[in-house]
């Protein structure tokens, strides 16, 4: 059962980082912005995008976006939340005492 519950969160993980990268590639339309994305785990590609890109363009506040292009970050920050959420509730788990025994 462990290696089944394992297996659906790596699954899930390498899922939401694809949808991710392909996210971020058809909201930039570069290839270099879609390989890095996929190559940045948790998060970390949008970050970086952000820094570099994002609010360079709109700014601090997100109001300058459009309504799809507001649609479109929430989900990508929801699916990070969930990448997180799941890391962390793997970590807690394999590292919980009662799997000792």
């Amino acid at each position: 059962m462990l290696t089944i519950v394992l297996i659906a969160i790596a699954l899930f993980l390498f899922i939401s980082q694809v949808y991710i990268a392909i996210l971020l590639y058809k909201y930039e339309k570069s290839w270099w912005w879609g390989g890095l994305s996929f190559l940045l785990p948790f998060g970390l590609n949008v970050y970086i995008y952000q820094i570099i890109i994002l609010e360079k363009r709109v700014g601090i506040s997100f109001e300058r976006l459009n309504s799809s292009e507001r649609k479109l970050w929430r989900k990508i920050y929801f699916l990070v939340l969930l990448q997180y959420m799941f890391l962390f509730a793997c970590f807690g788990f394999l590292t919980s005492p009662a799997l000792m025994f």
